[in-house]
């Protein structure tokens, strides 16, 4: 099972559904050995469970993933209508969405994008002996790449832009340290959306 990080929502979420899918097992087994004793016990705790999960923010695509698991779920979820805490639910799941897509995370890096590539645009077009109108807008240039290799990710959009940045100059990497760090960050954001952990040697569990 994906997991996140110790004592974020996330995690609470996953293990609400590693324990559901237990507690699912666990019955399944009663039932076909003619012991229905634990029904309510086990029933009481999977609706404790769900309506934990409904009321849970979710903070990654992988809390994300256990709220929509628990909406379509055949025998609790949104097939036989709305439970009340249902709404909340999705909208929890939009939020990640939509911060993913972007939002100010993404119009700060699209800005920044910009800047770059405005200062590239802004030397082709410099016919100049000195090469005035270029150095003007080298600043700019300077300042949108500081940002993007520094900034860490909030959304899938950020990511883009961060890789987009390494390969714009169409040249191999220079090896800068904030060349490295850009893209380890963006390894580490997209580890927090899918639920996996780093190893202690960079790799995944």
């Amino acid at each position: 099972m994906p997991h996140s990080a110790p004592g974020t929502s996330d995690e609470k979420l996953i293990e609400a559904e590693t324990e559901i899918l237990a507690l699912r097992s666990q019955s399944a087994a009663l039932r076909a050995a003619g012991d229905r004793s634990a029904d309510p016990e086990i029933s009481d705790r999977v609706v404790g469970l769900d309506n934990l999960v409904a009321g849970t923010p979710a903070q990654t695509l992988a809390g994300a993933a256990v709220k929509l698991r628990r909406l379509a779920d055949p025998e609790s979820g949104i097939e036989d209508g709305m439970a009340e805490g249902d709404p909340r639910s999705i909208r929890h799941v939009l939020d990640v969405v939509v911060r993913l897509l972007g939002g100010e995370d993404g119009k700060k890096f699209r800005a920044a994008e910009e800047q770059v590539a405005e200062a590239y645009r802004v030397a082709a077009r410099d016919t100049s002996s000195d090469g005035a109108a270029a150095a003007a807008a080298y600043g700019g240039y300077l300042a949108g790449v500081a940002f993007v290799e520094l900034t860490e990710p909030q959304s899938l959009v950020a990511v883009i832009i961060k890789l987009r940045l390494l390969l714009v100059a169409r040249e191999p990497l220079s090896g800068y340290d904030r060349e490295q760090d850009s893209v380890r960050q963006c390894v580490a954001f997209l580890d927090r959306q899918i639920g996996w952990g780093a190893s202690p040697r960079g790799g995944h569990d």
